[in-house]
């Protein structure tokens, strides 16, 4: 999921904070409270060895987090998560928040988030097994998408070069003040060098093959990772893309914009970053980053005055510029507004909605079972 620095750290659903919060709201639901005291006292209690760990929950002595991870997070149990994998994936959270440490993470949420996304896209990650797929099947996956600041899926990726496509078209987009957030599952980055791939490492089987859960740790920190490179390395550095860049180029999608308008609207006061490149023969095409980005300092320099309404109305570039972006965007919105008969957007985004909210309604409902207990062990004490 692509990316501009402005967004929030954890962007990939860019709402949901993946930092503790201190108070967490209560909700007393009595019925369910007693049935989950009665289940706590009469569970077998495995005596196995484990150890704390600076996440606030118990590994074994292979690394593996105890599965009240995996219930807490509301992801399949049979998911084994190493911690060397969390580790990883914390330190590319903490370079995105540098107010963020190991014990204010919120792993559970996490987890939770990014499993949800994955499982409405891939059906096959709705079974609640841990099964290791080969490097066919993991192709045959939906590959990414592309979404909204609040987190709703607006397009699916089936394959690698769909998904590929989409990202070179956003550098084009973003010389526009333009972007398409895009969220790769990253599933190339786990069959390719994985005996050099710390991440995969733990999830793979003799055969070769990687497993569902390290699928899961693989897009997460993939996805992070992205994002601390972008925020690096973004090429219109020090302006950066914002919600009205995403939420412009959804209108711009949805036909509720037009592009001439746009353009209009782009060039009304001051000469935009992408007209400055096409009026210097500057083909964004196959231009790199780097060079992108040399230009466009040059353009925050450029202090020549031009009346754009006259240059717009009388000069022949303005109109061969128009013309020819129009086509582009014209292309590109023909493009993205086709999708597989078989991908329903709409039950996409209410299968998400409805896992995220029930996520939220066990976690006040586990905060009540948790306040009951704190009162009955001060109680004894």
């Amino acid at each position: 999921m692509f990316v501009n620095s402005n967004v929030n750290p954890y962007q990939n659903f860019a709402n949901y904070p993946f930092a503790k919060t201190e108070h967490i709201e209560q909700k007393k639901e009595n019925t369910n409270v007693k049935n989950d005291l009665h289940e706590i006292k009469s569970s077998n209690l495995d005596y196995k060895t484990t150890y704390a760990s600076e996440f606030g929950f118990r590994i074994d002595e292979q690394g593996f987090f105890e599965k009240d991870l995996n219930k807490t997070a509301a992801i399949p149990l049979d998911y084994d998560i190493n911690i060397k994998s969390i580790r990883e994936i914390s330190k590319q959270l903490i370079k995105l928040d540098e107010k963020l440490n190991y014990n204010k993470i919120d792993l559970p949420r996490l987890l939770n988030t990014y499993h949800n996304t994955l499982k409405i896209i891939n059906t096959e990650f709705q079974n609640n097994n841990n099964d290791f797929l080969n490097k066919s099947q993991i192709l045959d996956l939906h590959q990414g998408y592309s979404y909204t600041y609040e987190g709703k899926i607006l397009k699916v990726y089936e394959s690698a070069k769909s998904l590929q496509g989409a990202k070179e078209a956003n550098k084009n987009l973003n010389t526009l003040m333009l972007d398409n957030k895009i969220g790769d599952f990253a599933f190339n980055a786990s069959i390719e060098n994985t005996a050099s791939n710390p991440i995969i490492k733990p999830y793979l089987n003799k055969q070769g093959q990687v497993s569902k859960s390290g699928l899961l740790l693989n897009y997460i920190y993939h996805d992070l990772k992205e994002q601390n490179h972008q925020k690096a390395n973004f090429f219109l550095s020090p302006i950066e893309l914002d919600m009205s860049s995403n939420i412009k180029f959804q209108k711009l999608m949805r036909g509720e914009l037009s592009v001439q308008d746009f353009l209009n609207e782009s060039n009304k006061e001051k000469m935009s970053f992408d007209l400055y490149l096409h009026i210097n023969g500057v083909n964004k095409n196959n231009t790199s980053e780097d060079k992108l980005s040399v230009f466009f300092q040059q353009y925050i320099n450029y202090q020549h005055s031009i009346n754009m309404q006259e240059f717009a109305n009388s000069s022949s570039i303005y109109s061969l510029y128009s013309e020819q972006t129009s086509k582009e965007l014209e292309a590109l919105k023909e493009e993205f507004n086709k999708n597989d008969s078989n991908i329903d957007l709409e039950k996409i985004n209410t299968q998400k909605e409805n896992l995220d909210t029930q996520f939220l309604e066990n976690r006040k409902r586990q905060a009540s079972i948790n306040k009951i207990l704190h009162s009955y062990l001060n109680a004894m004490a």
